[in-house]
């Protein structure tokens, strides 16, 4: 790699901590179904950001954009969906008729909201077909960033983003947030959706909340997400509320010998994983993934 492309990736690193992740015990992430609960998670596209990994990109036509359904595959990447498009940037949920939540660092400005599009209802089509294409009728705008915040910590992160889509959104229902404190949701099942890698919509659920970040502003979680999940909502299973957004994780591919072959790989590490557990040559994970808990965004959402 060339030093200009290492500062990049170091850039990169810094810049998005949540752009790792990886699974934890067995890997339970699901084509997601559609339904009222599905149908309020918007994936972002962010025209203000180069990302190695997108492709293919989507194309405007006359009735929306069209994504292909499939992609090829270089030899012995053993990932898993990798096979599907890779195009979004983060994940978003609708929390008003008009107001989307996600995480801060997916939308850091007034630019990259103008440079924010919003896509609704992105499922693996049913039928095999080359390609498929998402009507201009469910695809949006960011007209405003309502509420950013953005500074990342393993114990005191404030990652949070309310912004305003070009027009209200109608058919769709808001996600109900939580009102409980977080010191109540400690080992409560969890699940989430969204976009990991920027692929079709995932549906992962079978997660606990592993532990209570000392700040009170963040919990772990053992969830199976990866890059592009950033910003999707953590559901408490008991309620059916969302108690968290997705911030961060740990690194999701790695490279291994398989059969001979240096292949790439999902990193799994223990369903429970606990300080220490090393599966790879990178950073530790502090307990599982980070999610930003929705006190504060819910109190902002309400201001507004």
């Amino acid at each position: 790699m060339s030093g200009i492309g290492f500062l990049a990736l170091v850039t990169l690193f810094f810049q998005i901590p949540s752009a790792f992740a990886v699974i934890y015990g067995a890997d339970d992430r699901r084509e997601a179904p559609m339904n009222e609960t599905s149908r309020a998670i918007g994936m972002i596209l962010n025209g203000s950001i180069e990302h190695e990994d997108t492709y293919p990109a989507p194309f405007p036509v006359a009735e929306g954009l069209r994504f292909l359904t499939q992609v090829k595959v270089a030899p012995h990447d053993l990932r898993r969906f990798i096979d599907q498009p890779r195009v979004g940037d983060c994940t978003s949920f609708l929390v008003g008729p008009d107001l989307m939540m996600t995480a801060g660092h997916c939308i850091q400005s007034a630019e990259e909201c103008r440079n924010t599009q919003v896509v609704f209802d992105f499922f693996k089509p049913e039928i095999t077909t080359k390609s498929v294409t998402i009507p201009s009728s469910s695809i949006y705008r960011c007209a405003e960033l309502v509420d950013q915040n953005f500074s990342a910590s393993e114990t005191h992160p404030n990652d949070y983003a309310i912004f305003r889509l070009d027009r209200p959104v109608h058919e769709r229902t808001p996600l109900s947030l939580s009102d409980a404190p977080i010191t109540t949701l400690l080992n409560h099942p969890v699940s989430t959706l969204g976009f990991p890698r920027g692929v079709f919509m995932k549906a992962t659920d079978h997660g606990q909340v592993l532990a209570l970040d000392s700040g009170n502003a963040s919990f772990r979680t053992n969830l199976d997400t990866f890059s592009g999940n950033s910003g999707s909502p953590i559901f408490d299973d008991t309620t059916g509320k969302v108690i968290g957004i997705l911030i961060s994780g740990s690194w999701d591919d790695n490279g291994q010998t398989v059969n001979g072959h240096y292949s790439q790989v999902d990193v799994a590490y223990p369903e429970f994983p606990k300080p220490g557990d090393r599966q790879i040559t990178q950073v530790d994970p502090l307990l599982g993934e980070q999610a930003f808990f929705i006190g504060k965004p819910l109190k902002e959402l309400h201001a507004h």
